[in-house]
């Protein structure tokens, strides 16, 4: 993590304009900020106490209108002279403001599109060991870390620097003993910086991971109210999210006394400082090396000295927090569990060409963790319009096998080819554009349900849209529906029943007429009635297209041209549905549970 905000900048895109622009007000900033105290000087050294010297190097602002003889009129000038340079120094740390307002939101949202896009690119196994509610901290929260090293970092820090320089070179020219000693203040103050940084840097970590375990549950919580409140697990919720806050809590207070310490350190290698010039200016003043005003002059560089040497050391602090939220990021980031485009990957060929969407399953195998394989060697063709039903227990595999085809998983070994091409060889949008899919889980969205159905298709008409929805049995209940096709639905479909949404998304997968067709377990939580509405649909929406279909419910296959029985990753039965009942095997036993009476007959 030493150069983590390398990559960190790399990543959000850091504009060149606007820094530039900064860093020229920058300068100004520092230019004013030197000059502020010098009307006082030339105020104590010409009027209130003149000194000889003094008179003599700027004797010339006598020549100013009304104050060669007017002391009063001379002293105008210079509260003129302050307050102009005071408006400057405000003018120009606004607008140093409104461009640093601007920048640190932009650079926020790019980074938080980086890690958002990177999310999406990550596998399906990747996500099944994560929170969604860390991920979510991840892209909204932590993504920041860009926004706080910019604007709260690299920019203050840069200032600091260069009113530092300014400020000594001002400094030595008053009095370079004086100068040498306010310096030296700054070795402890490193000093103090290098102890304090990684203390807070770890702290600010475990506070960020706790905030994000207790943003989990909540989304956890809310995301299956229904069966929270079903069975009374309220209580449980809540205190689990006590327990989390009061850990959330002990690691706010481990993060706020690192800094306290930090910072009481800081002040008082500065105020010690301070105080040693304080003296030994007294005694020069006294000793007539320095005059007054060159004391209070002097004196107000310092404090303009000390300024952004404690700037410098609370930026540490500022970046220690930085870092908490930047490893978050580049955890993301630098994830490699991603599927990506391959160099040189090339689009599939035309649709109407023969076989260009034929299904070849090579010698494939798969496994989520070392050593427990979940597909074992499978070796399969299915032809181009053919319909394939996948069968078995529970954890045979089934999913993962229909999860490879669109390369939402890749094959550990073995290849799976569509028109003859390894997917991995295939652009990814070229490859899933092809590809429709019904999962078992329906997937909508907060929004119409004309936008549901057409989400696989941005582009489509409202006539597009409601034929498809009527070929998948569905125009009946949205027009029930206040609104229709205009009706916004909750969060995840949760106003409408299973058999709704099932039907909603085939409607999508109707819409998207993409010639192969995934289908897992679309009829899994149905009754008969709203079985058979969707049956009809499947019916209507695989015809002509290469499709496999998932099935529990052996109803829901009897269409197909062939049925695959996988049992621990490979597969012990091919052949139709009515050649499967025949044979002894897993199969029949399958059916003879799932028709109990129609097993009488098969046996005699």
């Amino acid at each position: 993590m030493t150069y983590w905000w390398r990559r960190i900048l790399r990543h959000a895109g850091v504009p060149v304009g606007p820094m530039v622009a900064i860093a020229a007000l920058l300068a100004g900033a520092s230019a004013a900020a030197a000059l502020a105290p010098w009307p006082l000087k030339l105020l104590v050294d010409l009027v209130l106490k003149p000194d000889a010297d003094v008179q003599r190097r700027y004797g010339w602002l006598r020549a100013l209108p009304g104050a060669r003889d007017s002391d009063l009129a001379l002293i105008l000038w210079l509260c003129v002279a302050m307050l102009s340079l005071y408006l400057l120094s405000q003018g120009i740390r606004v607008t140093i403001a409104y461009l640093l307002s601007g920048l640190g939101s932009r650079l926020t949202y790019r980074l938080g599109a980086e890690v958002l896009s990177r999310l999406q690119e990550l596998t399906l196994v990747f996500h099944s060991r994560q929170r969604v509610g860390d991920m979510v901290q991840r892209v909204t929260t932590d993504s920041g870390c860009v926004r706080d090293l910019v604007c709260g970092v690299m920019v203050p820090g840069a200032r600091a620097c260069v009113d530092l320089i300014v400020m000594f070179l001002f400094m030595w020219q008053l009095d370079r003993l004086l100068a040498l000693i306010a310096i030296a203040f700054a070795v402890p103050l490193a000093l103090v910086i290098r102890w304090c940084t990684a203390p807070l840097a770890e702290r600010a970590y475990e506070q960020q991971q706790v905030e994000a375990q207790v943003l989990s549950l909540a989304d956890q919580t809310l995301g299956a109210l229904p069966a929270v409140q079903s069975f009374t697990r309220e209580p449980e919720h809540d205190r689990q999210y006590r327990v989390l806050n009061q850990r959330l809590l002990v690691r706010q207070v481990a993060a706020m006394w690192a800094q306290l310490r930090f910072k009481f350190a800081t002040s008082g290698v500065t105020a010690l400082g301070s105080a040693t010039i304080m003296l030994l200016g007294g005694l020069a003043v006294a000793d007539g090396r320095l005059s007054l005003g060159g004391l209070l002059v002097f004196l107000a560089y310092l404090a303009a000295l000390y300024a952004p040497m404690e700037t410098l050391s609370y930026l540490s602090a500022t970046y220690a927090n930085s870092t908490g939220s930047a490893r978050r990021v580049l955890e993301v980031l630098d994830t490699a569990e991603h599927i990506t485009d391959a160099p040189g990957a090339q689009y599939l060929p035309a649709p109407s060409l023969p076989g260009v969407h034929e299904i070849r399953f090579s010698h494939v195998s798969f496994s989520y963790r070392p050593g427990q394989p979940v597909l074992r060697d499978l070796d399969l063709i299915i032809p181009q319009g053919q319909v394939v039903a996948l069968v078995g227990p529970t954890g045979s595999g089934k999913s993962t096998m229909l999860s490879l085809v669109p390369r939402l998983l890749d094959a550990e070994s073995g290849a799976v080819l569509i028109g003859g091409r390894d997917v991995r060889s295939v652009r990814l949008a070229s490859l899933r554009d092809r590809i429709a899919v019904v999962p078992q889980e329906p997937l909508l969205l907060p929004m119409s349900v004309s936008e549901n159905i057409a989400y696989a298709r941005p582009g489509a008409t409202l006539d597009q849209i409601q034929s498809a929805a009527r070929a998948a049995n569905a125009e009946e209940f949205i027009l029930r529906m206040e609104g229709g096709y205009g009706a916004i639905l909750g969060t995840r479909g949760a106003t409408l029943s299973v058999g709704q949404r099932q039907r909603l998304s085939i409607a999508r997968a109707l819409l998207k007429d993409a010639p192969i067709l995934l289908l897992d377990e679309p009829t899994s939580a149905l009754d008969p009635l709203t079985e058979r509405n969707v049956v009809d649909a499947l019916a209507r929406l695989s015809l002509g297209r290469t499709c496999i279909i998932i099935a529990h419910r052996l109803s829901t296959i009897r269409h197909a041209d062939r049925v695959l029985v996988l049992d621990e990753g490979a597969i012990v039965q091919d052949g139709t549905y009515a050649q499967l009942v025949a044979q002894d095997g897993l199969f029949r036993q399958m059916h003879q549970v799932a028709h109990p009476f129609a097993a009488v007959e098969v046996r005699t």
